[in-house]
Order: C-alpha cells, then sequence, then structure tokens
C-alpha cells in the first residue's frame, strides 16, 4: 500500500532550484518505453523533466507535496519510481524509512539518488526550512538493505527491484 509522508520537520521545499538542468538520474538509467515513472519528490520545475520522459515514450507521475501542491501518488503500481535528491534533505530518520517504503512499494524498479553533502555523516540545517543529511550514497545503500530491499548501486544510482 502506497502511504503519503506529510510531515517532516524541515520540508527543504527551497532546496529545489533546477528549472532546466535533467537530474543526473534520467541518464543514468534505462526506462523502456511505454512505461509509466513516478518522479517522488519532483521539484518545483517539471516541466523539461516531463518532456524527455515523454520523449521516451512514457507517461510521468510528477509527486512532491511541499513544490506541487494537490500532487497525488498514482493510485496502482508503475513501472519506475526516481527519488533524486530527496532523502538526504530529510532530518528525521523514520520518515527516510517512511519514504522508501513508499517509493519502492509504488514501482516495480525504483531508483534513489542522493547529494552527499560533504560526506561527513552529520546532519545540520543548511538553511531557512532546509536541511542536509551530509551521509554518503554508500549510507543510504546498507539503510535500503538493512530494511529487506534487494538493492544495489551502479553509476551513484541506487536501483531496488
Amino acid at each position: 500500500m502506497i502511504r503519503v509522508i506529510e510531515v517532516q520537520t524541515y520540508t527543504s521545499a527551497g532546496t529545489s532550484i533546477n528549472k532546466t538542468k535533467l537530474p543526473a538520474v534520467y541518464k543514468k538509467v534505462n526506462f523502456e518505453e511505454g512505461s509509466e515513472i513516478l518522479d517522488y519528490g519532483c521539484g518545483r520545475y517539471t516541466d523539461h523533466i516531463q518532456d524527455y520522459v515523454e520523449s521516451l515514450g512514457c507517461t510521468y507521475y510528477p509527486y512532491d507535496p511541499y513544490n506541487q501542491p494537490g500532487s497525488k501518488l498514482p493510485n496502482h503500481t508503475v513501472d519506475y519510481a526516481v527519488c533524486s535528491n530527496v532523502l538526504n534533505v530529510i532530518d528525521d530518520l523514520d520518515t527516510v524509512k517512511e519514504v522508501i517504503d513508499t517509493v519502492c512499494n509504488a514501482a516495480d524498479t525504483a531508483y534513489f539518488t542522493v547529494y552527499e553533502g560533504n560526506k561527513s555523516g552529520t546532519g545540520k540545517v543548511s538553511g531557512k526550512d532546509m536541511y542536509q543529511r551530509n551521509a554518503g550514497v554508500k549510507w543510504y545503500l546498507e539503510l535500503i538493505k538493512d530494511m529487506g530491499y534487494n538493492a544495489s548501486l551502479k553509476n551513484s544510482v541506487i536501483t531496488v527491484r
């Protein structure tokens, strides 16, 4: 079942700044034509992402409770879910785990990327209503595996099938 996470200490909505730059994950993985793709925590700017996904012959579902008011998760399992630079801006570990569960249960294949910050592993407030965990991608990989998911890492993308 897909759960909606609505409470975070920091929304980190202000970290959504890319108006035209495609998140790297979209060029690092392959999507089959005709697939449905959920972009969990898509950010404020999605037109360029939607254009790219549709150019692949796929359907795009943007979801971000803080930057896309009114966006909703699909009520069915999609082929792929992308969660790009979302986990690293959540300060509460239980919420991180809830997001991982939600994304993994929403799709047949889930892709996670994270901004590692200074890689210290020490999280901190990084601006008004913003947080940065500063954990490395391997830390997230181990967390996801410890949660019981079959996860692998390639090209800084965590894949869960």
